[in-house]
Formats: C-alpha cells, structure tokens, sequence
C-alpha cells in the first residue's frame, strides 16, 4: 500500500505526472497493490484540467459540461471517500490531544489509540483485553483513569474488527441492496465496481459507528448516498463547499433539493431551480438537467423523513 499526500501542493505538470505514473503502475504487473490519496480533490482536478486543457478544448461543446479535470477523478480513483467535517466535540477532543497530558482531562492520547489499534490487528486470538491493556500501559505508563479508557477502547475496537472480519456480502439482504443500487446507477462495468467497493467501505464504517454509537444511517441510506455521490459527485462537492454548519447546511441543502422536485412538473423546471438554489449556471452543471437526479430526488421527497438522506447527516459517515 502506497500512501500519497499533498499531491494538491504541486504544480499541474507535477500532478498529471504523477497520476499517469500510477496509472502505468497499476496496469503492470502489480495487482494487489493500492495507492491511497489524501489530496484535495478540487485542486487536484484543477490541476489535471490545466494539464490537460489542449485535450479539452478538442471535445464537442456537449461533452464540455464536466471538466477533463474531473473525468480524470471520477474514472482514477476507485473508491472516494469524503471526510466528514467534524463536530465541535470532536474538535475540543483532538485539540486536548494534542496538549500536555495533564491538560487532557483524562481523555487518551492518539497515540494511546494507535498502539490499540495496532495491537488489535495483529492478534486478537486468545489475548485477553487486560492483556493488550498492559502491553500499551508497558510503554505508555497510563494512570488509574486512562488505563480504564484504554480498557473501553480495546473492547471497543476488537468488536469492531471482528465485525469487519465477519462481513459477508452473501447475505441475501445485503446482496439484494447492493444489486438495486447497481441497477439504479450504471451499465458500465468499472462504475459497478466502483459501487461495490464503496458500499463495502461505508458498510465497514457503519459497523465501526454502531460500536460507539447508538445510531448510523440505515443500510439502504447507505446505498442511495452512494448512487447520488457516485453518479452525480456535483450534488455532493455543493454541499461540501456551502457548509459552515456541517450538519444544518447539508441536511438543508438535501431537504431542499427533495422539495423543489416535489414541486416541480417536469426535471426541466427542477433543474432550473435546483441551479438557482445552488448559485449555479445551469448550462454550466449539466448534470442537473439529468432526469434521473430528477427522478431520485422525487423519491426522496415521497420517503418518511426518518428515512431521507437529509435525516443521516451528521451521524458521522457524511
């Protein structure tokens, strides 16, 4: 596994290089390799888009609608995933984190965590929780408080990572929700691969969630989050950018969206006012005039609220 970062410091050239030569990496002969990219995905495809503009400029003005820049990300990377914007708590907890021990008000330190982790992973089988408790507090020197915590947390964490180990997609339930998202999404074979693996991503996730906390969006949520950052990644990067509230902006900017197709005869007049909520050129986002985002947001206008997108938010997965 190959970890790459800050890849959205380099200059344009810089950037297109380096994803032609993963791209020529992984078409060899290195097949379980993986390259994992914490970037900022906007720069990045700015950057690919400046790379590669003389390319872009040759392309028929109907296929203009979504940058090269772009193209380039949503086909390369096979499995996306945004990182949620964290709560205020969990801001306060990592700024303590990062302070001298004392001034940590009993909370553990990441590195305390990271050790756990390690520890879990390696060999769980037969070592009882006191017993990683003490190899961590071996090195770490824990007092009477954390050492508690560090208990709360390897049993937390082992759960967690039997959960993961035991996932199976032969369930019925599961195997059903993921051939419904597949048929909704694409008929092309590498976006169904796509989908799978990210399904299978979130799914993780939402176990490790449901180990520390009462609630996480529902297993269908799941899937039609999804289809709608997959399919139409537009919807998604708006959300991202207009939040300054995590939670009240995305869920607003969901509801929102559901009402207008709600209230709309046609995908015509949705898109026309789905770009203006947005601050968008609707010639400019072409996807909006996709009568299938049309369609998905009407279904989400006819579902429960307990059961829409807009009501996931914030539980920790977007």
């Amino acid at each position: 596994m190959i970890f790459i970062d800050d890849l959205d410091r380099c200059s344009p050239s810089k950037v297109s290089a380096v994803i032609e030569a993963i791209n020529l990496f992984l078409a060899g002969e290195f097949e379980h390799c993986m390259f994992v990219l914490g970037i900022d995905d906007e720069v990045v495809a700015a950057a690919l888009n400046k790379a590669h503009m003389d390319v872009f400029g040759q392309m028929p003005a109907y296929s203009r609608a979504t940058s090269i820049g772009w193209r380039f990300m949503d086909k390369f990377v096979q499995l996306p995933f945004i990182m949620p914007a964290p709560t205020g708590g969990e801001m306060a907890d990592y700024a303590r984190s990062l302070l001298l021990t004392k001034a940590q008000n009993g909370k553990l330190s990441l590195a305390a965590r990271q050790k756990v982790i390690a520890s879990v992973e390696e060999n769980t089988i037969g070592r009882s929780v006191d017993a990683i408790v003490e190899e961590v507090n071996r090195e770490l020197q824990l007092d009477s408080v954390r050492k508690d915590e560090l208990a709360k947390d390897v049993q937390t964490i082992a759960k967690m990572d039997a959960d993961i180990r035991e996932f199976t997609d032969d369930e019925q339930d599961i195997a059903d929700v993921i051939v419904a998202g597949v048929e909704r999404f694409s008929r092309n074979p590498r976006d169904i691969k796509r989908f799978v693996n990210s399904f299978r991503f979130y799914y993780f996730l939402r176990s490790a969630l449901l180990t520390r906390r009462p609630e996480a969006p529902s297993v269908d949520q799941l899937s039609r989050w999804i289809l709608l950052s997959l399919r139409w990644p537009g919807i998604v990067r708006w959300l991202r950018s207009t939040q300054s509230d995590a939670k009240d902006n995305k869920e607003n900017g969901l509801s929102a969206l559901a009402k207008i197709s709600a209230h709309s005869m046609d995908y015509s007049v949705w898109a026309k006012s789905a770009a203006t909520l947005m601050g968008l050129d609707a010639k400019e986002a072409a996807w909006l005039s996709d009568s299938q985002l049309y369609a998905f947001f009407r279904a989400e206008s006819a579902l429960s609220e307990e059961e829409r997108l807009s009501s996931s938010l914030g539980q920790g997965l977007w």
